[in-house]
Formats: structure tokens, C-alpha cells, sequence
């Protein structure tokens, strides 16, 4: 499916790299991360110069863009044949 930003009109499609079943489960039990259906925001929808706000929200500092940063951690665990 499609993202629609409704202030320009501009869309893309919805970024997923999920594998049908039996490769996978999330996909058909319509996980947010695979299936845009169930998906209620996220980085997915960080694009450049779109505010992020309900319709009935002012944007509080439209000429400031706003810079995040992210951080990640990985857990693993090694593998024993």
C-alpha cells in the first residue's frame, strides 16, 4: 500500500522487507512493521519537511526543522551447531 501526506498530495510506498508464510509469520499476522493496514506511524513516515501532527494542530515552530538521533542495540546470540 501507500503513505499519502495529505498537506502536498505526496505518497510512496510502504517499505517492507517480510516473507510470506512459512518463511515468516509477521506478515500474515498483520504485524505494523509488514502489513501498512495495521501501521499507526513511525519512521516510515519521517520525511523530509512533513510535520507530523494531527489536523487540528498548529505546527509550534514552522521554520525550525527538527533533528533527531537514533540509537540502536542488537542482541544476539551465538550460534552452536
Amino acid at each position: 500500500g501507500n503513505i499519502k501526506y495529505l498537506p502536498t498530495g505526496e505518497q510512496f510506498g510502504f517499505i517492507n522487507a517480510c516473507q510470506p508464510e512459512p518463511r515468516e509469520s509477521v506478515l500474515a499476522d498483520r504485524n505494523p512493521t509488514c502489513d501498512v493496514r495495521a501501521y499507526t506511524g513511525g519512521l516510515q513516515v519521517c520525511k523530509h519537511g512533513w510535520s507530523l501532527l494531527d489536523l487540528d494542530q498548529e505546527q509550534p515552530w514552522p521554520d525550525q526543522p527538527l533533528v533527531y538521533y537514533q540509537k540502536y542495540r542488537f542482541y544476539f546470540q551465538e550460534y552452536n551447531p
